[in-house]
């Protein structure tokens, strides 16, 4: 809910465009902080961008920022407060894990084609056929059970979880939006790295893009796994460097750190869901399967009546909260 806030306010806020896209500020990667442009430099109407950014507030968005070519145009009325707290990003996660692969992709550690069995050799035989692909497209296969997918209390290990669940459709053949293989294909790029997932995406992700270690933390079970498909706590203009981040095609400060075949099949539509990439929701196509809660939601057309589009989906903006 608090992603599909933030991207109505993002999309409220990118309809606020009153002036040509090349005429808009552009600014460089943020370092301590992001650099500033007011609306009129950013090309956008300052009442209708205050606008949404009251609306998403008053909707359960507890930080709302807005960017545009890498400037910071807007943020809600309490930012001076929040700007430091670091704040739950739920589902959000699971599109870190995908950058958090992006990167092992680029370094050659992981490809999405390959058998989870490759990485993590304790998978039995069709376990261990599932691809990377499938994890990253939610389209393993396994069996979907609310009790145990939603559960964030007392699940002992994510990993083993995933691992053990029956498989009921082919690899590859059926979305189902899913938690615990998130924190599998977490753990396969972790061992593909060849150390804990956790300390790979800080030193190659994180620490470039001037998130520092002890400003925020990413959740684990029990048994001292990366969660992945949640845990992310962050603040908010540091969420925003990971959308600045796609934004600028993979590169930050001339160093690229996301391949060109990564930024392009991450946010890419899936046969399975016209609405979903690589852990990324795009909303491009149809089909559009939603999240199961109590039913698979299913729609035939490109934009589903609960979320919709971010701005992330442009290139010149990105949003976060």
């Amino acid at each position: 809910m608090r992603r599909c806030l933030a991207g109505l306010s993002a999309a409220l806020a990118f309809l606020a465009v009153a002036a040509p896209a090349h005429a808009a500020k552009s600014c460089a990667e943020p370092a301590a902080a992001w650099e500033r442009a007011t609306p009129a430099e950013a090309g956008m109407d300052a009442a209708k961008l205050q606008e949404a950014l009251d609306y998403g507030s008053s909707n359960l968005g507890f930080a709302v920022r807005v960017y545009r070519r890498g400037c910071l145009v807007g943020e809600d009325r309490f930012a001076a407060v929040n700007r430091d707290q670091r704040f739950e990003s739920y589902s959000m996660a699971k599109s870190v894990t995908s950058l958090m692969f992006g990167r092992a992709m680029t370094e050659h550690l992981i490809s999405p084609d390959d058998p989870v069995g490759s990485l993590v050799p304790e998978a039995d035989a069709p376990h261990g056929a599932i691809t990377v692909r499938n994890l990253l497209t939610m389209t393993s296969g396994l069996r979907w059970n609310g009790f145990r997918d939603y559960n964030v209390f007392t699940m002992p290990d994510r990993v083993r979880d995933a691992l053990t669940l029956e498989p009921v459709h082919p690899p590859g053949t059926y979305f189902e939006y899913a938690q615990s293989t998130v924190a599998l294909l977490a753990e396969a790029v972790g061992r593909s790295a060849g150390e804990d997932a956790g300390a790979y995406v800080q030193r190659e992700l994180m620490d470039p893009l001037g998130i520092p270690a002890g400003s925020w933390e990413w959740k684990r079970d029990p048994a001292g796994h990366v969660q992945g498909f949640y845990g992310v706590n962050m603040r908010p203009d540091d969420f925003g460097r990971l959308g600045e981040l796609l934004r600028r095609g993979g590169v930050w400060r001339g160093q690229r750190l996301l391949s060109r075949r990564y930024v392009r099949e991450a946010v890419s539509p899936t046969p399975t869901n016209g609405c979903y990439g690589w852990l990324i929701w795009v909303n491009a196509a149809a089909p559009c399967v939603g999240p199961t809660v109590s039913e698979r939601p299913v729609e035939q057309g490109a934009t589903s009546r609960t979320c919709p589009p971010t701005c992330t989906s442009s290139p010149d903006c990105s949003a976060s909260s």
